[in-house]
């Protein structure tokens, strides 16, 4: 039952769905390639009378109901809020509606995804984050940098671990274990405030109310993983000495280190977020804003997600007309982050049969960097609109979440007609033309790194 990827099936007497049979199917594979090999018939077993068919003896039916019953509680209990907090090689996938062991998607299965979905979910949720995510929808959008950059990230890991293990006593069994360093290392690294400077010491209110937030996730952390205790008998001298190694980062050099390479990758964490927002506002489904995600969102796990909202501050940046370039240079402040979800849902007012209705198709590139590149077209009769987003630019962006145009060279983007046609940008109201059915993604992805386009011509 763990591979299943979703929380429950409902298979039963009087429903029987041809895909909670492929779930059970593709799960039932999984688990074949985990057991040992005198287990597997165990599996195909379980898998058959699972699969029965709606009208099996009452026996079964009732077994299998109770099957079903604890599928979510093992989703969630044993997944979420065990699993997740014990493992952790890259904190971005341990999410909500995620899995540690799937780190990424290949375009052709991510289109051929949306394509389904457009098709038979239309109109499924399309959430980034809620009440009860792990971690910040921005977060997990720098944390994922780290896997384009894992030469880096290795060396700076295997620097602070030789830090940290002298800070913590000269060995390792005098303070918290590796898997739990690597978690807080990650954890750091992924919420550090872009605007905070890195060299911030110890007593600066900022700072301190990140430890404060840092501290209150290691506690939670440590009893979720019930590796070193739990909520009911926690290991008080182990939670301690996870907390003093925090504060001994603080008050040496290590914090600021830390606190160095989280701004190195936070451009390229702040082009995936304008990606995502722009994924998520565009692709097919119905968005669901989390309040608060306008803005930059570098929140833990509850309750620092459910921390009251900054409505002013989001009020002042939504009013602010200073423009795309601005927004960009200033781009820590996250007014572009509110000003992109701004853009992009009046664009969905504007055309709201095309967004909740509008077909999908992948649209693909072809040049020297076309595999930075991710777009597609929703069309609803004669509407047409093409969404376009840098991907995997870590190595890419300098101090601002962009490509530059000299990076694009002469990447094109075919929008699948011979002839010449027109574009306007939904975001910056630029017009765009694309003779032999062809766009320059240099003239298309600037300033941003994200663009929508309309057809006008």
């Amino acid at each position: 039952l763990e591979p299943l990827e979703v929380y429950r099936t409902y298979l039963g007497e009087h429903a029987w769905s041809r895909e909670d049979r492929l779930r059970l199917e593709t799960a039932a594979e999984l688990a074949r390639r985990a057991v040992r090999p005198d287990d597997t018939a165990t599996v195909d077993r379980l898998l058959a009378w699972l699969c029965a068919g709606p009208h099996a003896s009452a026996g079964l039916r009732e077994a299998r109901a109770r099957v079903q019953q604890l599928m979510p509680p093992l989703a969630a209990k044993a997944a979420e809020d065990t699993m997740f907090y014990r493992y952790g090689r890259l904190l971005s996938r341990n999410e909500v509606g995620s899995h540690p062991a799937t780190l990424a998607m290949p375009p052709d299965r991510f289109h051929a995804r949306m394509t389904v979905r457009a098709q038979v979910w239309p109109h499924a949720m399309l959430a980034t984050a809620t009440h009860d995510h792990k971690r910040g929808e921005d977060m997990r959008m720098r944390l994922a940098v780290l896997s384009e950059l894992a030469p880096e990230w290795q060396a700076a890991v295997a620097e602070w671990e030789a830090r940290a293990l002298r800070l913590a006593g000269s060995a390792e069994r005098a303070g918290p274990d590796g898997a739990d360093r690597l978690m807080l290392y990650q954890t750091l690294v992924g919420m550090w405030p872009p605007e905070l400077p890195a060299d911030r010491d110890a007593g600066d209110p900022a700072v301190q109310t990140l430890l404060e937030r840092v501290g209150a996730w290691q506690i939670k952390a440590v009893r979720e993983a019930k590796r070193h205790g739990h909520w009911t008998r926690p290991d008080e001298a182990y939670e301690q000495a996870y907390a003093g190694l925090l504060q001994a980062m603080a008050h040496s050099d290590l914090l600021g280190n830390v606190a160095r390479f989280a701004q190195r990758i936070a451009p390229a964490g702040a082009l995936n977020s304008l990606a995502q927002t722009l994924l998520q506002l565009t692709a097919p489904g119905v968005p669901d804003r989390y309040q608060g995600t306008e803005g930059w969102d570098f929140s833990l796990v509850d309750p620092d997600n459910r921390r009251p909202v900054d409505y002013d501050a989001l009020r002042a940046a939504l009013a602010c007309t200073a423009g795309w370039q601005s927004w960009l240079e200033q781009w820590r402040d996250g007014r572009i982050k509110v000003q992109l979800v701004r853009a992009l849902l009046a664009a969905r007012q504007q055309q709201p049969a095309l967004f909740r209705d509008g077909g999908y198709r992948q649209l693909h590139g072809e040049g020297p960097a076309a595999s930075h590149l991710l777009a597609f077209e929703r069309r609803h009769g004669d509407d047409r609109v093409i969404a376009i987003t840098a991907r995997l630019a870590a190595r890419l962006v300098q101090d601002r979440p962009a490509i530059a145009q000299a990076a694009w060279g002469d990447t094109l983007l075919c929008v699948g007609e011979p002839g010449a046609s027109r574009w306007t940008d939904a975001l910056t109201g630029r017009t765009l033309s694309a003779p032999n059915g062809r766009l320059r993604v240099a003239d298309v992805l600037d300033p941003l790194p994200v663009a929508l386009l309309r057809r006008t011509g």
